[in-house]
Formats: C-alpha cells, sequence, structure tokens
C-alpha cells in the first residue's frame, strides 16, 4: 500500500472510499484468491559507508546523530547537499530524493533489506531533521545512495523479487505496483521506462500502478518471519496468479 500524495506537495492529500473523503486515516483493501499471491518490498538504493547511531529524536524527527546535530551530520555525509539550509531551514526533498536514510531490516540469504526514509525538512533552531518516517533513539542508520537508472531498474527487480524461484512457472493474472512520489520526482521524463520495464518483465497482464508520499509493504527477514513495514522512496508490489 501507500500513503496519499498531491501534485504540488502541499498537503492537500487524502483517500476516498466511493463517496466518503478522509484526510487523516486509513483505507483498507481485502483481497482474496483461491490461488498464491506474490509480493515484494524493494528499495533499490545501495549503501554507503556513512553511518551513526540516533542519540536523540521523537516520532519523525531526529535530533542528534552520535551526539551532533543531525542535519549537521547528514550534510556531512552528503557533500554538502543541504548546506543552504542549515541556518533558513525549509523543504530538502529535492536534493534529498537520491540520498536517504536507510535502516537494515533483517537479511535473506546474504542479502540485507533496507528500509528508506526521505529527509523533508531541516529545522534551523537545533539543525535537526524531519522525515517521513518514525525513528527510535539507538537505531542505526546509514546513508544510501540512488542514480535514476537503478530507480528504473527497479521495476524489473520488484517483479523478479516477489516470484522468486516460482518466475519461470507462473503465469501472472493481474498486478498492483505502488510506487513512490518522490522517485517519480527524479525520474520525471523517464517515468514511462518505469512502466515499460514493470510491463517486459510482468508480461502482458492487466495492472493498476499508483505513485506515493510513503510506502508500506512486507519484509521477508528470514525463513519463515515476515514484518510489515512503512518507508519512503520505496517500490512495492502485488502479483496475482
Amino acid at each position: 500500500g501507500g500513503s496519499a500524495a498531491d501534485d504540488d506537495i502541499t498537503g492537500k492529500w487524502f483517500v476516498f472510499l466511493n463517496n466518503k473523503i478522509v484526510s487523516n486515516g486509513v483505507l483498507l483493501v481485502g483481497f482474496r484468491s483461491p490461488k498464491k499471491i506474490y509480493g515484494a518490498f524493494l528499495s533499490g538504493y545501495l549503501p554507503t559507508n556513512k553511518k551513526g547511531i540516533i542519540t536523540k529524536a521523537q516520532g519523525r524527527t531526529i535530533y542528534e546523530i552520535d551526539g551532533k546535530p543531525a542535519a549537521i551530520v547528514y550534510n556531512e555525509w552528503t557533500d554538502g547537499a543541504i548546506s543552504e539550509y542549515l541556518e533558513k531551514g525549509g523543504i530538502i526533498l529535492a536534493p534529498t530524493t537520491l540520498k536517504p536514510i536507510g535502516r537494515i531490516i533483517g537479511e535473506v540469504m546474504g542479502i540485507k533489506n533496507y528500509l528508506l526514509s526521505h529527509p523533508h525538512s531541516v529545522i534551523p533552531e537545533n539543525k535537526a531533521l524531519t522525515l517521513f518516517t518514525e525513528f527510535r533513539e539507538g537505531e542505526e542508520i546509514i546513508l544510501m545512495s540512488g542514480y535514476k537508472s537503478a530507480l528504473i531498474e527497479r521495476a524489473k527487480q520488484v517483479v523478479e523479487r516477489a516470484l522468486g524461484i516460482d518466475k519461470n512457472k507462473v503465469i501472472p493474472k493481474g498486478a498492483i505496483l505502488i510506487y513512490c512520489g518522490g522517485c517519480v520526482g527524479a525520474i520525471m521524463d523517464d517515468i514511462q521506462q518505469v512502466v515499460e520495464q514493470y510491463k517486459i518483465t510482468l508480461g502482458e497482464v492487466p495492472f493498476i500502478g499508483v505513485a506515493t508520499f510513503g510506502e508500506q509493504g512486507c519484509f521477508i527477514l528470514r525463513e519463515n518471519q515476515k514484518s510489515n513495514k512503512h518507508g519512503n522512496l520505496m517500490a512495492d508490489n502485488i502479483i496475482f496468479e
């Protein structure tokens, strides 16, 4: 699933069911199928060697990393990506889309699963960072790195991750693709390539897609253990057999 978004980031987002509109709530839709349902939750970003421990946080605000103001640490990690915002504050979505914060959420067959969080703004008074997900003190965070080509390629990867070893014997009947709206903004004119990658990998079957400001999906932590998480800049995929 995903969180509602809008076109100009003014916060006028909402969800709706028939003629009922909800601007602060959750809409759940249930599916039932006699056949197998496949899913995957994927970041498509790579970890860097920049990491630290959250030493002060509340909700969706990180105040300190390793005892230092969070925005200053993040700016150092990213070689000055948000320098102009340290004193004046403000929205930093554009310069941070390809440089999100990651957390390791389990490991399967030697492959680490990363949950991403998109830095939203700088609070100039205390140089804190607000993000679009919640954090806890004591968590280790890692600076991640993304590229336009990788964001396009992950439309293929999320299908392959979902189908896994069944890839060559499953005939999909339909699918749902949740793709981060922030990544759409980073790709811009190349978004049609995401659609094409998805269609080529999935096959000529009907699917629906949506660009969201926050993605909800399920991680496979280890064999027979799963965890539902809320992240940012992610790709989420459900395939029906």
